[in-house]
């Protein structure tokens, strides 16, 4: 098997070769930080990430180095295959990968998304929209009990949350398509009335690619 591409070092195992893309995945992901050791043809030797002058290094904040990790190990060669998973989502909690995707991968459109990620997001969504609803209406009724008007600070405050989570959502709902081994193109099916919905809802449902593909490694 070829080498080309990025490679790392996990409990002394290779893993790769990795595209770019799926490396970048890894970074974000933080299953790789600035201590970990990589290599890819072309490099002397296997270096910790953070101090390697690579494309990743604005991903991973502050470079370190952690101690006790295992001496460098030889050029991967043949037989050696990109296995280990992005993200370990089996402990995470609902809030933190909610929270996640909205700040860290607020734009992620590469990688992957498993089912828990995609429905945690939904979850809180949906609990804080119901929220401000409540709040912004019981101030339209504070200010005209009436609604001659109509709801104006509730469909303000409406269309700013809708705003501030639409590339996230997007961004999101790609790689819960990536993970179930399809292209992000077909998050265009989402904007097909009335249809379009339901088959986005059941792309959602469908459990990931237990293996690696090309979108990067598998949630865990």
């Amino acid at each position: 098997m070829a080498t080309e591409g990025w490679h790392y070092q996990l409990n002394g195992q290779v893993k790769g070769p990795y595209s770019e893309d799926q490396f970048r995945a890894l970074c974000e992901a933080r299953s790789i930080h600035g201590g970990t050791m990589i290599w890819r043809p072309g490099m002397a030797d296997w270096q910790p990430l953070g101090q390697v002058d690579s494309p990743f290094r604005a991903l991973l904040g502050q470079p370190q180095v952690m101690p006790g990790y295992a001496p460098p190990m030889a050029r991967p060669g043949p037989g050696l295959v990109a296995q280990g998973p992005a993200q370990d989502v089996t402990n995470a909690s609902l809030w933190s990968l909610y929270w996640g995707a909205l700040t860290q991968r607020y734009v992620g459109f590469s990688g992957r998304a498993s089912r828990k990620e995609y429905w945690s997001y939904i979850l809180f969504f949906y609990l804080f929209l119901l929220g401000l609803l409540i709040v912004t209406f019981l101030i339209d009724i504070g200010i005209d009990k009436n609604l001659r008007n109509g709801p104006i600070v509730s469909i303000i405050v409406g269309l700013l949350y809708f705003v501030a989570h639409f590339l996230p959502g997007l961004a999101l709902m790609i790689r819960r398509l990536h993970d179930i081994g399809m292209s992000g193109w077909f998050v265009l099916l989402m904007f097909i009335p009335y249809i379009g919905g339901i088959v986005m809802l059941v792309f959602a449902l469908i459990p990931g690619q237990v293996q690696d593909n090309e979108h990067g490694p598998a949630p865990r």
